[in-house]
C-alpha cells in the first residue's frame, strides 16, 4: 500500500462535499450524544467508589452499611445501565455511518484506487484513511465492554449481599426463634 495513494485519496475527500457532510455526521453524532472521556471517567469512578469494596463483617453498624450499600449499589447500575444505553445507540449510528463512508470512498474514488489490484487491498486502503472513525468506534466498544462488567460485577455483589443480609437475621435471632 503506497503512502500517496492513501495521502492523495485523504486530500481528495477533505474538497468532496458529500463526504465533509458525512464526516460531520459522524462528529455530530459522536459529539452530541457523548463525551467518550468523560464517560469512560465516570464509569471507573463508579466502580472504585462502590462501598461493597470497603464492607467489613466485623462493623459494629453492618446491617445499616449493607442496607446502604444495597441502595448505591441500585443507583450505581441505574447509572451504568444509562451510559450503555446511551453507548448502544452511539455505537450503531457511528457503526453505520462509517460503513457508508466505506462504501461511499470504494465506489466514488475507483480512479485513485484504481493502481491496487485486489478489491482487500483496496478495503485496506480505505480502512487506512478512515482510521480516526474505526479508532473512535473501536474505544466506544472498549467502553461498552467495560461498563458492561461492572454492571455483571454489581449484579453478582448484589446477590452476595442478599446472601449477607440472610446471614445476618439468623445470626442477630434470639436461639428460641430458631
Amino acid at each position: 500500500m503506497s503512502n500517496s495513494i492513501v495521502t492523495d485519496l485523504k486530500r481528495a475527500l477533505k474538497t468532496d462535499e458529500r463526504f465533509v457532510k458525512m464526516h460531520r455526521a459522524f462528529v455530530q453524532a459522536r459529539d452530541s450524544n457523548l463525551k467518550l472521556d468523560e464517560l469512560d471517567t465516570e464509569v471507573q469512578s463508579l466502580h472504585k467508589t462502590r462501598m461493597v469494596r470497603v464492607l467489613n463483617v466485623n462493623s459494629h453498624d453492618i446491617v445499616h452499611k449493607l442496607l446502604e450499600s444495597n441502595a448505591l449499589e441500585q443507583a450505581y447500575r441505574s447509572r451504568l445501565t444509562e451510559i450503555l444505553i446511551v453507548c448502544f445507540r452511539v455505537e450503531n449510528m457511528l457503526k453505520d455511518t462509517l460503513e457508508l463512508l466505506s462504501k461511499y470512498v470504494l465506489s466514488e474514488y475507483e480512479q485513485h484506487l484504481a493502481s491496487i489490484k485486489t478489491k482487500g487491498e483496496r478495503e485496506n486502503v480505505v480502512t487506512s484513511v478512515l482510521a480516526q472513525y474505526a479508532t473512535y468506534l473501536s474505544r466506544l466498544r472498549t467502553l461498552i465492554k467495560i461498563t458492561q462488567l461492572v454492571i455483571d460485577d454489581i449484579d453478582k455483589c448484589s446477590y452476595r449481599l442478599s446472601d449477607m443480609m440472610r446471614s445476618l437475621t439468623l445470626t442477630l435471632r434470639p436461639e428460641k426463634q430458631l
